[in-house]
This record gives structure tokens, C-alpha cells and sequence, in this order.
């Protein structure tokens, strides 16, 4: 585990240590152990690794595609043998995280577009291999890792402890907010063991189990200190008794035991909170009357407990099930409230007895040399959907010989993948690996312009051909284009010569995307394809600031989440109780 330097100029040893240290020498000499210890773990991969390492390899330098250049780097420390404990940890992850590659077409030989993204990804992180390997070497690198940080967990958690009951003194907040060392350990040891049990659940963010475990304990904190959790609750059985959060549990509990259900506590999971029964039967029984079935093991305080439902993506189904039945309930509700018509009105509203109406409500159809078969496409101007986003990606001016002679060529990204945005208001985005595709580009007709500006444009990719290069690597969407010998060009090429202008963005309408909360309970919006893309440019204005009219469609999504997120309260359990009081 490397030493890292804070903003402060200090230093702090792996990504959750105090910047505290003076040096880098320092952080390292005092936690020498760590070293010693962890250095003793064998870490040479396995023939099956670098075989598989290779080969991943090999298929991305022959199709362009698959992976990221992390799984590249990772691929070559398989083969050189130089894997570290930090990536044999992050190995885990990655495996834990994409399973699920492997149930799409072209994983398997002989499928259709073999080897597809997720079989050459899998393959740079050493494929089951790497996945059987990182598992046990995982176990031996957290248990010295255990032994290490025990005792400065145990003295974080006293501070913490410290703090937050000088902070709630004398608070009359209705239920008693302090709280006790042996408190804080039950929720850290919970968050250690939830890293473990359920590593796909985890952020890529996230380095170790003490981090993550510490993020849940200052959530707690936050819970008791302000009657709610920022996002997905947890621990709820360690609040006081008054506590609201756990007044509302109990009530769910009361309900749950008069229809006889063995419900012992309740467990946040992609956002969502979840009961857990003591038995197997109960569990399903529940998952069936939700519209599901199945149910799955956790583990809550060393026993053995079973959430509903197979998996967690079936709860997310079920969840959104239930809500598209109330919306519809409440549809349906809504249209039986609607006073009848009367017989004069229909006769007014009635195109075959009235000609003016007609004229009004059904206009003829064209003929004649004017008829129009086809649909004329949407243009930019008319389309409320188009969005904006400015990315600090440094644009550049390469010079090449064309033609036998020397042009100045622009090269960008107008987008990059898994880069969180700033705050853009009450939300943060990624754009996900992926989103744009040959087929984006080659039904796209794009223009390279200058701050978005249709009248300084540069170069045009008219389904795919033309002046401006489009292209979706691993990276996001790359563009070139030669520089036109036009005054704003040239204006443009003396600026980015002397770094004056380096940034792009570029203008597109979002076909799918999904919400969620991170950590922190920011939401955060993920864009998962893009439906069309209608400029890139070079702009001059700061990464992702971007005007309100840029945001609009995206706000408009927020608003949804918030709504659906008030509506099932974050809880299939509350889901069920609304429908079963809506009826």
C-alpha cells in the first residue's frame, strides 16, 4: 500500500490514513509492519493468468475494443509478475462486478461477435483465473490487513465517538442521540463484513473495507445526530427507540408479525431497504406475494438471516413493477373521476356533424406535387431534448503532411467515460463505457463548431463521412478534423497554439439513462446511450459549468427520481404498504 500526499502537504499511508506524516519516508517507516507482512503473501499469478492476460491482449490490439486501460496495466503485471496486494484486491472487485458479462451473446466460442467487450475485459484481468486467484489471496491480504489497522480503528472510533456526543449535549431532539464505543464497533464491523459478503455492491472508488466501513459509521452518525439517513438506511436496529427512523421500522415490523413473518431487521442494498427473515420459507413467501420468488443469504450480526427475491436485480424489478401498477391504479382512479360528457357537447366535439370543426381538428390531407411521404427529421432548433456537456479534456493541434503538404489537424474527446461532472445542480453524471457507438456516429449527422456556434463551423460528419473523424473507443468519443483555411479558423488555431482554448463538449439527446444514489446519497445520473449527436466542439468556457437551458432535460429526470424515490420511500416494504393503502 503506497503513501499518498495530502492537499494540506502532508502525507498519509494507503487512501484512508490520516495526513498526518511529514514525509513520504515517514508514512512508509511508521507502518514498515504492514509492509513486512503483506510482503510475505505470494503473489506470482498462475499459467492460467498470464495465458489468459495474453490473449486479452492480443484481441484488443486486433479489434480495437474491450477493456480499459486499467485492465491493460493490470494484464501486463500478470505477465511480468509484478501484481501488488492494492490490485490483487481491485482484481476481486472487477470479477465480483462483471459476472454478469458473461451470460451476453459473443462470450462464449462460437457465439455471435466472439470474443465480445466483457470476454476481453475478463481476459486482461486474468479471467477465472484471476477470479479464483485475487478470492484466496484476497482473505490472506485482509487478515493482515486486520491486524494492522485494529488498533487505530478502535481509536478513530473513540474520536469519533468523542465528538459526536459533545455535539448532541444538551439537543432535545426527542430521543437520546449519544452514543457508545460498543455502537460504533457493531456498525464498523457491519460495514467490514458487508464489503466482504458483497463485494459488487462496492464502488471502484472505495480501496479497502476499512474505508467503506467508516463511510457507514459516519452515515450512522449522521442518522442519529439528524433524525434521517442522507440515503439507504442501515443498522437501524442500533438507534434509539424513539428514533424515527426507528419508529417507522417498528410500525413496519408490527405489520410484518401480524401476518406472521419472522422479519428480524432490515438491510440497505442498492439503495433499497430490504427486510431479512430468520427462515428460508419466509423469505420466499414474501418474494412471492411481491409478484417474485426466491431469496438469498446475508449474514447480520453472525447469523444467518434471508433477504426475498433470487438476486437484488429482481428486487429492483418488482420494485419498479409495483410502481408502474400504482401509477396505473392512480390512472385509472383519475379517468372514473371524469364527469361524463353531455349529448350536446359530444355533438359540438363530433367531426362528422360539423364541417368547421373538421376544418379545425382534421385538417386534409395534402396532394398534389406537395405531398410528403416521409416524416422531415426533427432539426436542432426544434428538439427540447438537446443537452450539453463541456468536458476538460485537452484538445490538441497535431501537424501532418497531407497531400504533400502540412496541415494542422484538431484532435479531442468530446466526451470521456466513467468522469463524474460537477455538481449540476442537486445531481453529479457519468456517461457509461459504451454509450456511444459506430452506429451513434454513422446515423448522426455532426458538426465540429466553435462554443457550439452554427455559423463558425469547422468540419461536418454526415453519417459517419466527411471532414470531421468520428470515433467510440474505450476512452469516449474521439474526433479529428483539419483545420479550414477560414479567418475563425485560423483565429481558433493561434488559440489553441498558445493554450488559450483546449476544452470540448459537445451537444447530444440522451436515449436511456438511470438514476441512483452514491455513498454520500448525491444522486447521481449515469447516461447509458446516446441517441443522437448534433455537434462537437472546441470551446472556451470552464469544465461542466454549464447554463441552466443545457441541464434541462436532465432536471427534468431528477424530478422523476425524487418523485419515485418519495413514493416506494426507498423500500420494497413501503412499496407494498402504499399500494395495499391506495386500493
Amino acid at each position: 500500500m503506497p503513501a499518498y500526499k495530502c492537499n494540506n502537504g502532508k502525507w498519509k499511508f494507503g487512501q484512508t490514513g490520516s495526513c498526518k506524516y511529514d514525509s513520504k519516508a515517514e508514512a512508509e517507516n511508521d507502518n514498515k509492519d504492514y509492509y513486512r507482512a503483506v510482503s510475505d503473501i505470494d503473489l506470482t499469478p498462475t499459467q492460467g493468468m498470464i495465458d489468459e492476460a495474453k490473449k486479452g491482449l492480443e484481441w484488443r490490439k486486433e479489434f480495437g475494443r474491450g477493456g480499459t486501460n486499467v485492465g491493460v496495466s493490470t494484464a501486463r503485471m500478470i505477465i511480468n509478475n509484478s501484481l501488488t496486494p492494492d490490485r490483487v484486491t481491485r482484481m476481486f472487485a472487477f470479477h465480483s462486478r462483471h459476472q454478469v458479462d458473461k451470460k451476453a451473446e459473443g462470450y462464449e466460442v462460437g457465439e455471435k461477435g466472439y470474443p465480445s467487450n466483457g470476454r476481453i475485459a475478463i481476459a486482461l484481468w486474468g479471467g477465472d483465473f484471476g477470479f479464483a486467484f485475487s478470492e484466496r489471496k484476497r482473505k490472506e491480504i485482509v487478515k493482515e490487513e486486520e491486524k494492522r489497522v485494529s488498533a487505530k480503528i478502535k481509536k478513530s472510533l473513540e474520536k469519533k465517538r468523542d465528538d459526536h456526543n459533545e455535539e448532541v449535549k444538551g439537543k432535545n431532539l426527542g430521543y437520546n442521540a449519544s452514543v457508545t464505543l460498543n455502537t460504533l464497533e457493531k456498525v464498523f464491523d457491519r460495514g467490514v463484513g458487508a464489503y466482504h459478503t458483497n463485494p459488487q455492491s462496492v464502488r471502484p472508488s472505495v480501496k479497502s473495507p476499512e474505508q467503506w466501513a467508516l463511510a457507514r459509521t459516519n452515515s450512522f452518525l449522521y442518522a442519529l445526530k439528524n433524525g434521517k439517513f442522507r440515503s439507504g438506511k442501515h443498522d437501524t436496529d442500533l438507534l434509539p427507540k424513539n428514533h424515527p427512523v426507528r419508529k417507522k421500522l417498528d410500525e413496519k415490523k408490527y405489520y410484518m408479525e401480524n401476518e406472521n413473518r419472522q422479519l428480524v431487521g432490515t438491510m440497505i442494498t442498492d439503495g433499497i431497504e430490504m427486510p431479512l427473515y430468520s427462515t428460508k420459507e419466509e423469505a420466499e413467501n414474501v418474494a412471492k406475494n411481491m409478484g417474485g420468488s426466491g431469496s438469498h443469504e446475508h449474514e447480520l450480526d453472525g447469523m444467518k438471516v434471508y433477504m426475498p427475491f433470487n438476486s437484488h436485480d429482481d428486487i429492483l424489478s418488482a420494485m419498479e413493477d409495483g410502481k408502474e401498477k400504482t401509477e396505473e391504479a392512480h390512472y385509472h382512479k383519475d379517468e372514473e373521476k371524469k364527469p361524463e360528457k353531455s349529448g350536446a357537447h359530444m355533438e359540438e366535439e363530433d367531426p362528422e356533424k360539423s364541417g368547421a370543426h373538421m376544418e379545425e381538428e382534421e385538417k386534409p390531407e395534402k396532394s398534389g406535387a406537395h405531398e410528403e411521404d416521409e416524416e422531415k427529421p426533427m432539426k436542432r432548433n426544434d428538439n427540447p431534448n438537446i443537452e450539453k456537456r463541456t468536458f476538460s479534456i485537452n484538445s490538441s493541434i497535431e501537424t501532418r503532411e497531407i497531400d504533400g503538404q502540412k496541415r494542422n489537424v484538431v484532435v479531442g474527446y468530446g466526451s470521456v467515460y466513467n468522469s463524474r461532472s460537477e455538481n449540476l445542480g442537486n445531481f453529479y453524471e457519468y456517461i457509461k463505457e459504451g454509450a456511444f457507438t459506430q452506429d451513434l456516429i454513422n446515423r448522426s449527422d455532426t458538426r465540429a463548431l466553435i462554443n457550439h456556434d452554427p455559423n463558425l463551423i469547422l468540419a461536418r460528419s454526415k453519417y459517419g463521412e466527411g471532414t470531421l473523424k468520428l470515433s467510440a473507443d474505450s476512452k469516449g468519443l474521439r474526433y479529428e478534423f483539419e483545420m479550414p483555411n477560414t479567418t475563425y479558423a485560423n483565429d481558433l488555431l493561434v488559440n489553441m497554439k498558445n493554450n488559450n482554448i483546449n476544452q470540448s463538449s459537445f451537444a447530444f439527446t440522451v436515449k436511456k439513462d438511470s438514476w441512483s444514489n452514491d455513498d454520500d446519497g448525491n444522486n447521481v445520473r449515469t447516461i447509458e446511450e446516446i441517441d443522437s449527436l448534433y455537434d462537437i466542439s472546441v470551446v472556451t468556457y470552464p469544465a461542466y459549468s454549464q447554463a441552466e437551458s443545457d441541464v434541462i432535460v436532465a432536471q427534468r429526470g431528477l424530478k422523476e427520481f425524487e418523485e419515485t424515490k418519495k413514493l416506494v420511500k426507498h423500500s420494497l416494504l413501503g412499496l407494498k404498504l402504499e399500494i395495499k393503502k391506495r386500493k
